[in-house]
């Protein structure tokens, strides 16, 4: 009940109680707790060691984020911010690293969590957390427990760690997308076989006339107070660029994916490169984005080594893909 009030809201309107999500967050709370004891009955099988793999380190950066937004959520009084930083999204980034884990997690981390995960809890649901204090063999009362300290927050990984999240989706969404009927004539054919070999170009800079038109926007982002001026003068400015001429009609689309890339991500969205390796963050989760799109081979190799289809549609934070089944080469393939 506590958790649903506090998720309720915390501006002067009316809460938004919802009946579904107090069962929901009764059902998630339960939940938590019995993953506590297995994981306590199973401690000795938790890989132990160094914590220097990706997703050890993202976990890490992940616990350490959350600390400390939701301490500011506390001293702001935003109640419904702190369960959102302090409980839902810690809980997902729990669940992220279970999955990535193909040797297991590590049980330094695991048992980080459960402590910051009780503590950050222990404001809203304080019974709850008390007993799961004790049942983690803490001593003394949670109420009288200092708050965790948050250590170092590496932003550039966090970044890196969207980027394989939103990538890994962004596969999937194209093998499915390839295993869908195309059209009324090919209803009744057999559905095509399922791609089991998968090649990724990542590229390290934009095509000459997407960089020219990003650079452009950037600068009449900025000169026009923070936002994007009519579309009539983005073109003046852009139709006279020699790169830009023989890619007139893919500009303006190229232009609204910006648009509506700023809008979601701010002007970060326009810069001309990503803050990390893409190649290096892809080949290092390779085994896990084999697992996730249930491929039985996966390679990853720069734009360069590709053709000129390749090279001209790959960019930053876009890797082209080509899915096949049975063999590299092969009539069942996508590409984006």
């Amino acid at each position: 009940m506590r958790l649903a009030l506090a998720d309720a809201g915390d501006t002067l309107e009316d809460a938004n109680f919802v009946e579904k999500m107090a069962d929901a967050g009764i059902l998630r709370l339960y939940t938590f707790h019995e993953w506590i004891r297995e994981m306590i009955a199973s401690k000795d099988q938790l890989r132990t060691g160094p914590k220097t793999s990706y997703e050890d380190r993202v976990f890490e950066s992940e616990i350490n984020q959350a600390i400390r937004q939701t301490e500011l959520n506390y001293e702001q009084m935003t109640y419904r911010d702190a369960v959102k930083t302090g409980f839902y999204e810690l809980q997902a980034s729990r669940d992220k690293y279970r999955e990535m884990c193909l040797n297991g997690m590590h049980r330094d981390l695991v048992f980080r969590f459960i402590e910051v995960q009780t503590l950050l809890l222990s404001p809203i649901c304080p019974h709850l957390c008390e007993d799961i204090w004790k049942v983690i063999g803490k001593s003394g009362s949670i109420l009288n427990a200092d708050w965790p300290v948050a250590g170092d927050v590496d932003e550039t990984l966090l970044k890196s760690a969207v980027y394989l999240t939103s990538s890994t989706h962004e596969f999937r969404l194209r093998i499915k997308n390839l295993l869908a009927p195309k059209g009324k004539k090919q209803k009744d054919a057999p559905p095509p076989a399922k791609p089991t070999h998968g090649l990724v170009y990542v590229a390290s800079s934009f095509p000459p006339w997407q960089h020219v038109t990003l650079t452009t926007l950037k600068q009449l982002y900025h000169s026009n107070g923070g936002a994007f001026p009519d579309n009539r003068i983005i073109m003046n400015s852009l139709k006279d660029a020699a790169e830009v001429k023989k890619y007139m009609k893919k500009l303006m689309p190229f232009v609204q994916y910006v648009r509506s890339n700023v809008e979601r991500d701010g002007p970060s969205a326009m810069d001309t490169t990503v803050p990390f390796n893409e190649l290096e963050v892809l080949r290092e989760n390779e085994g896990y984005l084999k697992k996730a799109l249930d491929l039985v081979h996966l390679e990853i190799k720069p734009s360069s080594e590709g053709d000129a289809k390749v090279q001209e549609e790959c960019a930053p934070g876009k890797p082209f893909t080509v899915f096949s089944a049975q063999s590299m080469v092969s009539d069942t393939n996508t590409r984006p």
